[in-house]
């Protein structure tokens, strides 16, 4: 038999509609639930339903419908195993009792209400007990339910005959009488609280009805000493009040990840989305630029602005969901500061837009209250509302459109997603049917997480997951990592002479383009429609800063510095001579608006000489001990169906994959064999060749899939032993640090794979092909991760060694074309001699940062200097260059002539030149690098590229826009000679290059001597040495 993929609704409990409609009739009630629900028929449904339970005769509790439904739903069979189980997994199956999975924003209270009138009106019971877990529910369903006990023209359809027609609304501060409908806090259930439930209700439990509004509190961990959660489930079954009828309401059935096993109607949040009964929420997954404090609150108004045109009807409504109260008050404050300078309002007038609810005794006065309760209503001031984590159950605010949760919590949980999903998305009745959205400014990093939890939240995306299994122990090998403690310490820097700002005068400070004001694109994604995507504009304005304001700034800084480090820079720069550099620089670069960005900058130009002498505090991570990692607590790395289904997936199996997997996994398995090709699913017929204690393998990375299809490969196989594939985050890392800019920014590296053979575990990190040529970040980067895992393992090995352990970790990074090479290593017992293309790249790094240091404060000493240091080094590499370019093109039988294309080696050698000068830039966040194609743009916008390069301002350029550029422009040419000793020279050379070895013949080839070689060698080496001298100024 095929496995079964379970889904939510396939768990719900069906409720048999043959009854005995002698003991109740349903249609008695048609226009009465007609009136109740109006055109939401789902709540109708659910009425329907939860009354022919309780009334029908059919069931005499829990247990009989979950018995009925066992043994005629497969997916249950599946799920439970047998009937037992099942039955153990229903909390109250000797009642009458049952959960409804409602949607939040759907109405549960009309459900709620409808119940107990039926009930109380069928006179099966004569009280109804409502239970919330805060006040705020309890007392929204107060006066709901008073406005519906009060409707005339509801009662009216109810049957003549009723026992209870007219319940009296009430909390339980008074006796619980015959007919009375008490809507309480769970709190006043409990003996020691003084209430009327116990007096009212003990032996009366089979004449109440219980009905439990966010009914998840009761179950989410009913075995927690202490806790309102089991007191809350206690009540429920004791024995003194003998309850007979309980029904829960939820929108989150979970008892951890588990669907409720006593589910008798479900409408799901993707259900009303789809259907437009809430709103479609849509968060940001994608910006231009990041979204920082400076231009977020401009982003949030302009948001703001456009729901107050979009939805003219009502007043629309922004909350903003602070970390804390202390963060909410100065969230609040922000708010007002900003519609002061914004709207042209006074303090006061702004103060009465922004209203603050939280737990604190100042903010829940009868005034904020009575505020909020009518803060739907357009005469009502507050259009932006702050609050702490009270956007939770029983807030019912449909005008919100927009909601900000703070940076720190930055929509990052499941809680705060079902949060905000459940309490903005109710629709307000005048767009009641439109397809309404609101949005979530979340923090865009999280983005891809956000997608994957909303996924979860919705149950909308099925995943295929991939974990350790106990049955294939005898793969699993220990993992060792290493705990690292930080340490701080202090670098003296030595005082010598002053700073000499002769430059500075003479030429003012570099400073990038910048815009007091740019246009921004942000994207967001539809929850609900991940496809969906909604691009929007906003425009951003900068803050900026007058520059008699900037002048006075650093020269009261300078100042300071000179009673400190006891200079006399104050002498020589006052406010006069600052400003005037600080206007030739803004000049220099048609600068009109000083931004927080040019003050940094200008800032930092004049700061040199506080660096000039001074202490660095400097943080270090230490190595602390060993820390032994079990591959079994690995935990679940998930792909989503649509993933592999689109083919952007590949999944590695074998036949133990549908023994040891969990069910669902067996069944999506089973399922995806049926659909998609073996280009994408990969089957391992010989179960022996896929030494992994996981129970399968999957990935996204093109690389990581031929990878993995050599180590599964028999004659691979053989000397392995064992193989993980790592999780991307959360298994195995350590902290590594690059230099972003100018601040070095710190992340963990989780390396790829883990290889077990005899006693060397190896530790691959996995790229692809072209790694780093398209991108200088991941450059510096990977070349960051490569020296920490240097470090890192041969720290870890000293310390196994210490320990007596007998194991050896080896690092690689591996692209593709190293694969052969490196199974050739491994499979000849030589991986320790093993050295990757990429390896070796890293290994070469000999430009130190302090060479960068003296690169970024260039001038005709340093340059010349860092010639001759690198001089002789450079010399040798690029003579290894030529010789295996020889060996590789040369066919050595022929001592006269050589099958080989002139055009190929100046291709390889200009290929080699980019990428060297790639392999040794540092990046920065502000400079973009990227290859320009000279058949891309014009002269003049090459030419200027080609100075903001040389200038370490801007993109780096090809050989062949920075020949045009210098033949044809003397501007290039002039700046060239003045700055860069010998390189006025390098068209030429390249031009001798190009001319006399690219003459091809009709096959794009031309055989050449090798004296013709020798001399084209030679001109590489020594045509002034220009072109190693290129390579080694950076």
């Amino acid at each position: 038999m095929s496995e079964i993929v379970i889904q939510n609704n396939d768990l719900i409990l069906n409720v048999s509609r043959s009854y005995d409609i002698n003991n109740f009739d349903i249609n008695k009630y048609e226009g009465f639930l007609d009136r109740l629900c109006s055109n939401r028929y789902y709540q109708k449904e659910a009425i329907k339903n939860i009354c022919v339970y309780l009334l029908g005769g059919r069931y005499k509790n829990l247990e009989d419908l979950a018995r009925e439904n066992y043994n005629s739903n497969p997916f249950l069979k599946e799920k439970h195993g047998n009937i037992d189980n099942f039955i153990k997994n229903l909390q109250l199956k000797n009642k009458l009792s049952c959960n409804i999975d409602l949607a939040t924003g759907t109405g549960k209270s009309f459900v709620i209400y409808g119940v107990a009138q039926i009930m109380l009106c069928e006179g099966k019971i004569d009280r109804v007990l409502v239970l919330c877990p805060s006040n705020t529910i309890q007392d929204g369903l107060t006066e709901k339910f008073k406005l519906l006990a009060t409707d005339k023209d509801l009662k009216k359809l109810l049957p003549t005959d009723s026992a209870f027609k007219n319940p009296r609304i009430k909390q339980a501060d008074g006796t619980i009488e015959v007919g009375d409908i008490c809507i309480e806090n769970i709190h006043s259930t409990y003996k020691n609280t003084k209430s009327a439930i116990e007096d009212s209700l003990i032996n009366n439990g089979e004449n109440t009805l219980v009905l439990n509004d966010e009914s998840h509190h009761i179950w989410t961990n009913p075995n927690r000493e202490n806790s309102d959660l089991k007191k809350w489930f206690e009540f429920l079954n004791d024995k003194d009040y003998n309850f007979k009828y309980i029904v829960g309401f939820t929108g989150t059935p979970y008892i951890k990840d588990q669907y409720f096993s006593d589910i008798i109607y479900r409408f799901s949040l993707i259900d009303a989305i789809e259907q437009k009964y809430i709103k479609t929420p849509d968060y940001i997954s994608d910006s231009e630029i990041k979204i920082d404090k400076d231009n977020r609150m401009q982003i949030i108004y302009q948001n703001h602005l456009k729901n107050r045109n979009k939805y003219f009807k009502i007043k629309p409504i922004t909350i903003f969901i602070s970390k804390d109260i202390k963060h909410c008050k100065i969230d609040r404050e922000n708010i007002i500061d900003y519609l002061v300078k914004n709207e042209s309002i006074s303090k006061e007038e702004a103060e009465k837009k922004v209203l603050i609810i939280t737990s604190h005794k100042d903010h829940k006065t009868q005034e904020n209250l009575n505020l909020f309760k009518t803060v739907n209503e357009k005469s009502n001031p507050v259009e932006w509302i702050c609050s702490v984590a009270m956007l939770t159950e029983g807030w019912d605010v449909p005008n919100v459109f927009q909601i900000v949760p703070s940076e720190e919590k930055a929509f990052n949980s499941k809680l705060l997603i079902s949060q905000v999903i459940g309490r903005g998305l109710r629709i307000p009745q005048e767009y009641s049917g439109d397809t309404i959205h609101v949005k979530i400014l979340n923090h865009t990093k999280f983005s891809e997480n956000i997608s994957h939890l909303v996924d979860e939240v919705l149950e909308k995306e099925e995943k295929l997951y991939s974990y350790p299994v106990k049955e294939k122990e005898g793969l699993f090998f220990p993992i060792y990592n290493l705990k690292y403690s930080e340490e701080q310490f202090e670098i003296e820097k030595e005082m010598v002479g002053e700073y000499n700002f002769e430059r500075l005068k003479k030429e003012g400070i570099n400073l990038p383009a910048d815009l007091a004001e740019e246009s921004l694109k942000i994207t967001y994604s539809s929850i609900g429609d991940s496809e969906n995507q909604i691009i929007e504009d906003y425009s951003i304005k900068r803050e900026t800063i007058k520059i008699d304001i900037l002048a006075n700034d650093i020269f009261n800084r300078i100042k300071n510095w000179d009673i400190e480090l006891e200079t006399n820079y104050s002498e020589d720069y006052d406010f006069e001579s600052i400003k005037e550099i600080l206007q030739k620089s803004l000049d220099k670069r048609g600068i009109k608006n000083i931004t927080k960005e040019i003050a940094t900058k200008c800032l930092q130009a004049f700061g040199t000489l506080k660096r000039f002498g001074n202490k660095n505090v400097r943080y270090e991570l230490k190595p602390k001990s060993l820390d032994k990692l079990e591959i079994f607590n690995i935990g679940k790395s998930g792909i989503s169906l649509s993933t592999i289904k689109k083919q952007k997936g590949y999944v590695f199996y074998d036949e133990n994959s549908f023994k040891y997997s969990e069910n669902d996994d067996k069944g999506n398995l089973k399922n995806l064999t049926e659909e998609i090709g073996p280009k994408f699913l990969i089957n391992i017929s010989n179960s022996f060749l896929f030494k992994t204690p996981l129970n399968l393998i999957h990935t996204i990375s093109t690389p990581e899939k031929e990878f993995i299809t050599e180590l599964i490969k028999e004659e691979n196989s053989k000397f392995i032993e064992g193989f993980i594939k790592s999780k991307d985050r959360g298994f195995y890392n350590f902290k590594y640090t690059y230099r972003k800019g100018e601040h070095p920014t710190t992340e963990n590296f989780n390396p790829d794979f883990f290889i077990k053979s005899g006693n060397n575990i190896i530790v691959i990190e996995i790229k692809g092909n072209e790694s780093g040529r398209n991108n200088a970040s991941d450059l510096i980067k990977n070349r960051a991760k490569y020296e920490k895992a240097k470090f890192h393992f041969n720290t870890l090995n000293n310390y196994l060694k210490e320990n007596k352990i007998d194991f050896n970790y080896h690092f690689h990074f591996c692209r593709p074309k190293d694969y052969k090479t490196f199974f050739s290593y491994l499979k000849s017992g030589n991986i320790d001699k093993y050295l990757s293309s990429l390896d070796y790249n890293y290994e070469q790094n000999d430009i130190s940062d302090s060479d960068i240091k003296k690169i970024e404060n260039f001038n005709d000493i340093n340059l010349t200097k860092l010639f001759n240091d690198k001089w002789d080094l450079l010399e040798e590499r690029t003579k290894i260059f030529l010789t295996t370019a020889e060996k590789n093109y040369f066919d050595n039988k022929d001592n006269s002539k050589y099958n080989f294309s002139g055009a190929e080696i100046i291709k390889s050698f200009e290929t080699e030149l980019r990428w060297k000068l790639f392999d040794n830039i540092r990046d920065d966040e502000e400079l973009s690098y990227k290859i320009i194609d000279e058949e891309k743009g014009k002269d003049k916008y090459i030419n200027q590229k080609l100075i903001n390069f040389l200038n370490f301002k801007n993109d780096f350029i090809d050989l062949g826009s920075m020949e045009n550029a210098m033949r044809y422009n003397s501007e290039v040419k002039n700046f060239l000679k003045d700055n860069f000793y010998g390189l006025n020279n390098l068209p030429d050379i390249i031009s001798k290059l190009r001319t006399k070895y690219r003459n091809e013949d009709s096959h794009g080839e031309k055989v050449i001597s090798k004296s013709e070689f020798e001399e084209l060698r030679n001109l590489i080496l020594f045509g002034d040495g220009i072109l190693i001298k290129f390579i080694g100024y950076f």
